[in-house]
């Protein structure tokens, strides 16, 4: 019992915020496209979040908020997620304006 919980403790790994313009999913507003950067949960989450589809560098948008649940959209497909598990993705909101004025 005791080698399955270093083995859960091993694989826990904290994201923490290092630039301002870093949120969570669950912070992020209807509409607005971001760029995963990393997450904040355990191993397995990430593994799970990372067979969706949701993997670093990848472009997420949020597209409905309805309480508990929300719909996100990463490339063509679009997922329902728990509150939970939205607020473990670390995004940073990608403005597009910026991205026209430096091409």
């Amino acid at each position: 019992m005791r080698q399955q919980f270093r083995r859960r403790r091993r694989g826990m790994r904290h994201h923490t915020l290092l630039e301002t313009s870093e949120v969570s999913l669950s912070e992020l507003p209807i509409g607005q496209e971001a760029k995963i950067v990393g997450f904040s949960g355990c191993g397995h989450f990430t593994r799970h979040i990372n067979n969706m589809g949701c993997y670093r560098g990848a472009i997420i948008k949020k597209i409905q908020n309805f309480g508990h649940h929300s719909m996100v959209q990463v490339g063509d497909c679009k997922l329902g997620m728990g509150r939970r598990s939205i607020s473990k993705i670390i995004v940073e909101p990608i403005n597009k304006e910026k991205e026209i004025i430096k091409k």
